[in-house]
C-alpha cells in the first residue's frame, strides 16, 4: 500500500505505525505527520503528540529534524511558496496560512515539551508518573 504523507488527500486522522527498513523515509514521514497534525487542529499542542522510536540517538535526531521541518513549513506558509508540499499548498489555497504559520511557531517554541522519546523511555515515564501503590 502506498503512503505519501505530502499529499493533502492522505488521511492522517488515525493511528499510524511507521515501520520500515533503514533509509526508507520514516523520519521524513514523521516530520510531516507531526506538522500536519498541528496544522489540522491549530488548538493542538505539541504536548498532546507522542513520537516514539527505538533508540536515544534517533529520538535526539528527531527533535532537531522536527525543529528544522517546523522552520521550513513556517517559511513556506509565510512566503506562500508554490513549491511547498501539497498539504501546505492546500492551506495556501484555503487562505488560512497565517493561522497555520502562527500555530507552527507556537509549536516550535514549545518543542522542548513534546514527548519525543524511546519506547522504553515513554513507558518508564508513564510508570513513574501514573503508577500507584
Amino acid at each position: 500500500m502506498s503512503f505519501n504523507v505530502l499529499l493533502r488527500d492522505v488521511n492522517i486522522n488515525q493511528h499510524i505505525l511507521c515501520e520500515a527498513s533503514a533509509g526508507t523515509g520514516k523520519t521524513f514521514a514523521i516530520e510531516h505527520l507531526f506538522i500536519r497534525r498541528l496544522i489540522t487542529d491549530p488548538r493542538r499542542s505539541v504536548r498532546e503528540i507522542a513520537v516514539l522510536t527505538f533508540t536515544n540517538a534517533v529520538a535526539s535526531e528527531l527533535v532537531l529534524r522536527l525543529k528544522r521541518a517546523l522552520d521550513r513549513a513556517i517559511e513556506d506558509l509565510r512566503t506562500q511558496n508554490k513549491d511547498a508540499a501539497d498539504y501546505i499548498l492546500a492551506i495556501l489555497e484555503q487562505g488560512t496560512h497565517e493561522d497555520a504559520a502562527n500555530a507552527l511557531e507556537v509549536a516550535r517554541d514549545d518543542l522542548e515539551f513534546a514527548v519525543i522519546d524511546t519506547i522504553h523511555g515513554f513507558c518508564y515515564r508513564c510508570l513513574t508518573e501514573y503508577a500507584t501503590g
